[in-house]
């Protein structure tokens, strides 16, 4: 991992400081193939925004710059291609209400999200329950969904820093959509209850893949 003509020394002029990110399934079967784990492979097969490659390369600079009293060149080479776009989630404090049963004024759902590194815009009037906040994720979180998730990760946000002691234990206000059926499943529990009446027996053995397995 690496080599000594690539490294640093006391002779060293000039660096080429490189901040990569790497597709983490791509990271994940390589590591797996190869048996070659490293820190890298830990934290990018978990994955990593590559938005946070630049800030990386930007931090990293400053401090060579501190330690070294170097000279920094001006500008960034960008080659990422297809940067992912910001996952952005509408929501309003009524929906909040809904999830949470307990009001959140709309002032303080937009501070806790910019406390959290949350982009927020607002369109409509604060003291409007309708009022839309579009919340857009930082490069970090990237357990923010878009969608039905996205508002559920968004108000599970913002009940972790509201308090979860402070909303109150109430009972479902709205009322609980019929259950659709299954047909396919109820015909096959019908199925297993007239065999288990006849006198069968189900037996559930090990998949395929396990057949010559020895015990080890």
């Amino acid at each position: 991992m690496g080599g000594a003509e690539s490294e640093v020394a006391e002779r060293t002029v000039n660096v080429l400081l490189e901040g990569a990110a790497w597709d983490f399934i791509n990271v994940r079967r390589t590591v797996k193939a190869q048996s070659l784990p490293s820190e890298a492979s830990y934290r990018f097969s978990r994955g990593v925004h590559p938005g946070l490659a630049e800030k990386g390369v930007v931090r990293a600079l400053e401090l060579m710059r501190q330690w070294t009293d170097g000279t920094v060149a001006r500008g960034l080479v960008d080659k990422l291609s297809g940067r992912p776009e910001p996952v952005a989630v509408d929501i309003t404090p009524a929906e909040i209400e809904r999830q949470l049963g307990v009001s959140i004024p709309l002032d303080e759902v937009v501070r806790i999200l910019r406390a959290l590194k949350f982009g927020c815009e607002v369109s409509g009037d604060h003291a409007d329950p309708q009022a839309v906040i579009r919340a857009t994720a930082p490069d970090h979180r990237l357990d923010i969904g878009s969608g039905v998730i996205g508002r559920a990760d968004i108000v599970e946000e913002v009940a972790r820093v509201y308090g979860y002691e402070r909303i109150p234990e109430t009972l479902l206000a709205e009322v609980l959509p019929p259950p659709h059926p299954n047909r396919d499943l109820e015909r096959e529990e019908q199925v297993r209850d007239v065999l288990a009446r006849a006198g069968l027996q189900e037996v559930v053995t090990y998949s395929s893949r396990h057949r010559n397995a020895r015990p080890g």
